[in-house]
């Protein structure tokens, strides 16, 4: 996966409000960045889990540096 197929995709499947950032931290690990809290909320709780044939396993992470 890269991370222009990776942001068109989950903006085009998840139908986002305000649209995400997608940033690749290492191979097939990406951070995904969404700017409205009920775009995230609905990923997160109700969002489809596949992509492209992969199984997505998704987490809230939060930076507090």
């Amino acid at each position: 996966m890269n991370v222009k197929a990776i942001r068109t995709g989950f903006k085009n499947i998840w139908r986002l409000r305000q649209g995400l950032v997608v940033r690749e931290l290492e191979k097939n690990l990406f951070v995904i960045q969404f700017f409205s809290m009920k775009d995230k909320e609905f990923v997160l709780n109700e969002g489809p889990r596949v992509f492209d044939g992969s199984i997505l396993l998704m987490k809230e992470w939060m930076d507090l540096e």
